[in-house]
C-alpha cells in the first residue's frame, strides 16, 4: 500500500521537474481517486502534474522509460540553457514502483508534459 512519506517524495520529484521547467507558466495538478476495480483489494490514487515544456527530446524519453539500462546519464541531465529537473522524474518513477504503483509520460507536440503518478491506498 502506500506510504505518505514516499508519495510526498514522489510527488515532490514531478512537481521539481515541472517548475524547473515552466518558467512563468501555470503547472496544473490533478488528484484522482480510482475505485478498486474486481479482484483488487484496495483502490488508487492518481496524480498528474503538468508543465508547460520545454519539450523532452527522444533521449530523454528513452532514458525515463529505461534508466540505467545501458544509456549514459547525460539524458538525465538538463543541457546548457536547458530547463527540467529529469532526476526528479526518475525519481518519481522508482518510488511510485516500490509502492506497487507506477508513472506514465505523456509528452504532447505542445511541449507539454504529464506526468502521472499512480499508487495503491489503503
Amino acid at each position: 500500500c502506500c506510504d505518505e512519506e514516499w508519495l510526498r517524495t514522489a510527488v515532490l520529484g514531478a512537481l521539481t521537474h515541472a517548475t524547473a521547467a515552466s518558467t512563468d507558466a501555470v503547472i496544473g495538478v490533478k488528484l484522482q481517486r480510482i475505485a478498486a476495480g474486481s479482484g483488487d483489494r484496495e483502490g488508487r490514487i492518481a496524480i498528474e502534474v503538468v508543465d508547460a515544456g520545454p519539450p523532452l527530446t527522444a533521449d530523454q524519453l528513452a532514458a525515463l522509460d529505461a534508466p540505467f539500462g545501458g544509456l549514459e546519464p547525460g539524458p538525465l541531465l538538463a543541457p546548457a540553457g536547458g530547463d527540467g529537473f529529469l532526476a526528479g522524474l526518475l525519481l518519481a518513477r522508482r518510488v511510485c514502483a516500490a509502492m506497487g504503483g507506477g508513472v506514465e509520460f505523456d509528452a504532447t507536440p505542445s511541449g507539454r508534459l504529464v506526468v502521472r503518478l499512480v499508487a495503491p491506498t489503503w
